[in-house]
């Protein structure tokens, strides 16, 4: 059995060999040294996904530890609707993050599909403090990445903020209704007395681990309910590409036309898009500009996600609609 943590940074090594390759073949485009290049750079790419794939699968689901701890949570019992509560906000928080990080903004009708998908399970409630273990489908996609290992990570990225600093940037890669469903279980937990532990042996070998006793659980209910977050605006852009990668919720850079970058996640549902594309490459596309305001500390920040590229030769006249647009 391969360790999976390696086989991801073989394969992003693999990715990124062969997009340099397949950048040399267009500057040398009868080259059939490169073009040998490329195609075993593509081989290799496809034998470590293949493998990747199989040892995700292999894995099957995730499992979740939610440990309630206080006087209402003793010897493995619950009151019905605390139980409920608790439950139907850890889904939905799961749920909405997961939509948001596999098909973007707009596809809001995807819900359901993302449920069905991700397929969470309370599987075994044990005594002691009240331990509620949660099973979750992993699902690899067609380039080993999956979408419930993607959605955990970020829903401890967001529970583990320790300054404020960098709140809007997690919470930009969250997404809206996984904020939402994050704040009511937080509001539903405090308000029952309770503190709460997640834990999940993620697929690296690692334990990931968050402890919400009560300073914390107020405190990030506080700073996530401080932050305000308009509807998006939609900007189209032409540029080159700088940088594409498939790890994790996945990243794009681009180097606007004539001056400036823009950066920002990619959906797993745009990335045949983005990776149809090579570094070095120009392009157009549309991303959505999300504008998050820190209403204690007044801090905004704008992050982007992708919506759509392709390839595209840039026309006369774009550097002074790009640099009104994104200045």
């Amino acid at each position: 059995m391969y360790n999976i943590s390696r086989l991801e940074d073989i394969l992003e090594d693999a990715r990124g060999m062969l997009s340099d390759h397949q950048g040399r073949l267009r500057r040398n485009p009868t080259s059939h040294f490169y073009k040998s290049l490329v195609a075993s750079s593509k081989a290799r790419v496809e034998e470590y996904t293949t493998l990747l794939i199989q040892e995700k699968e292999r894995r099957g689901k995730e499992i979740v530890e939610l440990r309630l701890i206080g006087p209402k949570a003793n010897f493995g019992s619950l009151p019905a609707n605390l139980f409920s509560l608790v439950t139907e906000y850890f889904e939905e928080m799961l749920v909405q993050a997961g939509r948001f990080i596999r098909y973007g903004h707009h596809n809001k009708g995807a819900t359901g599909q993302t449920r069905k998908q991700m397929n969470i399970q309370l599987s075994q409630i044990s005594s002691g403090s009240t331990r509620l273990f949660f099973t979750i489908d992993s699902h690899p996609d067609m380039y080993g990445n999956s979408l419930t290992e993607d959605c955990l990570y970020k829903t401890f990225d967001v529970l583990q903020i320790q300054k404020t600093d960098d709140i809007s940037d997690r919470i930009s890669q969250y997404g809206k209704g996984g904020v939402k469903n994050m704040n009511k279980l937080l509001r539903g937990l405090i308000n029952a007395d309770l503190e709460a532990e997640i834990n999940w042996f993620a697929p690296n070998d690692k334990q990931v681990y968050w402890e919400g006793n009560k300073e914390k659980l107020f405190q990030l209910q506080t700073t996530l309910e401080s932050m305000a977050q308009a509807e998006p605006e939609e900007k189209p852009f032409y540029g080159t590409i700088i940088t594409e990668s498939i790890k994790g919720p996945g990243k794009f850079e681009v180097k606007l036309w004539p001056a400036g970058t823009i950066s920002g996640t990619v959906p797993k549902a745009v990335m045949g898009q983005l990776l149809s594309l090579h570094v070095g490459e120009t392009c157009k596309g549309v991303v959505y500009e999300f504008i998050n305001e820190n209403r204690l500390t007044g801090d905004v920040r704008r992050s982007y996600q992708l919506k759509s590229i392709e390839a595209a030769e840039i026309p006369p006249g774009t550097a002074f609609n790009q640099l009104s647009l994104f200045n």
